[in-house]
């Protein structure tokens, strides 16, 4: 196990997507963990968290790529990895429920990164411009926070104006208006039954009918919930379900909990994005004399990260009736990534059972982007059966 793999990523990779003309359709997932994108020009993604920065804050080092700067009349922000790279934890305490609350819609961290996603969307590349387009925004949410959808609509639109920079570019100013009718908003779980169902050029496959007439799980594990989707015979049963307490934020929390144990060292969760690099800490032996040494968290990480999976596969179980009804599980998210092979071996007994993971129409491209590009197939073959109707 690399503990690199748990760092969430910053990577904007370009890439024609099909789109109906006249439109700029954005799959936007602002999650609590990342924000990623999809739009006809590219797919992108960056972790969910910026600082605000002073105004005459000295930026010392050359831009990397990965480096996002946000500003508008309300002064400076860094966004993103620079975020984590640029402040110490220590010195700011983040609020919980600014960062992992259901309602941080209206934080100023939320309005922040949605902006920033929803601009890294539009900018242009060889594969195209947004200007002179209807821009229109297919997001979603956990399927037992449907009732936050006016909330998150609410967010997004308006008139948003800022700028951003990105790496060594130039500052790009945005002005954009976006109206109610524009948002679009679905359970989060659904996106992925769509990417599982559609080809990589957003056309849907003849799997789609087999999986309409099948009883499929939509398994969809995130940082900060566990959501789950069951379509029955092409029926959806229900709203879906969200756990809170079983996803990438608590196996991080038992980590954080661990080391303080072990080593004696109070880190929190945005802070040990810092050392998922190199998977080692800095641990003062003593202060007289002087003298550190460097302790690897690898061991703690895959302890926890194991031992969530297996309280949620034995949670799931009792909730499914040891999935004995079920045909199929798509599964999905980053959380599944690091436990896949876990899981799947979970599985491997159970007779007539197959679990499909979300990206199989296109194995190189990560699941952590299934869930927004079932987003953006949805919303531009919806906008192009309107647009022959």
């Amino acid at each position: 196990m690399n503990t690199i793999d748990f760092k969430t990523r910053t990577e904007i990779i370009e890439e024609p997507s099909n789109c109906p003309e006249g439109y700029w359709v954005l799959g936007l997932d602002t999650g609590y963990s990342a924000v990623k994108g999809k739009s006809p020009n590219k797919r992108y993604a960056f972790p969910s968290y910026a600082k605000k920065v002073p105004a005459d804050r000295a930026f010392l080092r050359d831009a990397e790529d990965t480096d996002i700067r946000y500003r508008d009349e309300n002064g400076e922000w860094v966004v993103g990895r620079l975020a984590y790279d640029e402040v110490n934890a220590k010195e700011v305490v983040d609020s919980e429920q600014e960062l992992f609350g259901r309602h941080r819609y209206f934080s100023d961290m939320f309005l922040v990164i949605a902006r920033t996603g929803i601009a890294i969307g539009m900018m242009p590349n060889k594969y195209g411009s947004y200007e002179g387009k209807h821009i229109m925004i297919e997001a979603g949410l956990p399927p037992k926070y449907a009732s936050d959808a006016d909330d998150l609509r609410e967010a997004l639109c308006g008139k948003h104006d800022f700028e951003i920079k990105v790496g060594s570019g130039d500052w790009t100013r945005y002005t954009i208006d976006l109206k109610e009718k524009d948002i679009q908003i679905m359970p989060q779980p659904l996106g992925s039954l769509v990417c599982a169902s559609t080809s990589a050029n957003g056309k849907q496959l003849k799997a789609a009918a087999e999986y309409w007439s099948e009883n499929i799980i939509v398994f969809d594990p995130g940082f900060g919930t566990l959501d789950t989707y069951i379509v029955k015979r092409g029926q959806v049963i229900g709203t879906g379900e969200t756990f809170p307490e079983y996803g990438m934020r608590e196996v991080f929390a038992r980590t954080c909990r661990d080391i303080k144990k072990e080593f004696g060292l109070s880190i929190e969760i945005p802070e040990l994005q810092n050392y998922l690099e190199s998977g080692e800490l800095r641990v003062i032996v003593s202060r007289r004399p002087l003298r550190t040494k460097k302790c690897s968290f690898k061991d703690i990480l895959k302890k926890n990260c194991e031992d969530v999976c297996e309280e949620v596969i034995t949670k799931l179980g009792s909730i499914y009736n040891y999935f004995v009804d079920y045909d199929c599980i798509i599964a999905t998210g980053g959380t599944f990534e690091a436990w896949k092979n876990n899981f799947i071996n979970a599985f491997k007994e159970v007779e007539d059972l197959r679990v499909i993971p979300a990206n199989i129409n296109n194995v190189s491209v990560s699941t952590i982007y299934s869930n927004v590009d079932g987003y953006y197939y949805f919303l531009t073959n919806m906008l192009s059966r309107s647009n022959k109707a």
